[in-house]
């Protein structure tokens, strides 16, 4: 009984802490030809995977919240997270907290477009 509660308490504690901390920004990377895409707050990026050299790092927009700020909520709820969906081409498609679409090119780093899909508000 003093095994299982050295090792199964320990682990209950680490999923308890991993799913919760994952919830927000939990965007996978993105992977093509060696070079790896994510998303960070509003930054996406591209990672050289040998050599883990940084290639490019764009900001997409400068506000940090959804809507107005409320201190009576967690900051954390709050925040404008963008995430890295898919690579169409040489784009990489990127979304955001606010429904919002962005295509990046994914050589450059360079923002070709932004848009609020007409299906959602």
């Amino acid at each position: 009984m003093q095994l299982l509660t050295k090792v199964f308490i320990p682990l209950v504690l680490v999923c308890t802490f991993t799913a919760a901390h994952s919830k927000i920004g939990n965007c996978t990377p993105l992977v093509e030809n060696g070079v790896e895409y994510s998303s960070h707050s509003n930054y996406v990026q591209a990672t050289e995977i040998q050599t883990g050299k940084l290639i490019w790092q764009t900001e997409l927009f400068k506000e940090k919240f959804i809507g107005e700020y409320n201190p009576k909520l967690e900051e954390d709820v709050q925040w404008n997270i963008v995430c890295v969906r898919t690579i169409v081409g040489d784009e990489i498609l990127v979304t955001d907290g606010k429904h919002r679409e962005f295509k990046v090119n994914k050589k450059s780093g360079v923002v070709s477009t932004s848009e609020i899909p007409n299906n959602r508000k």
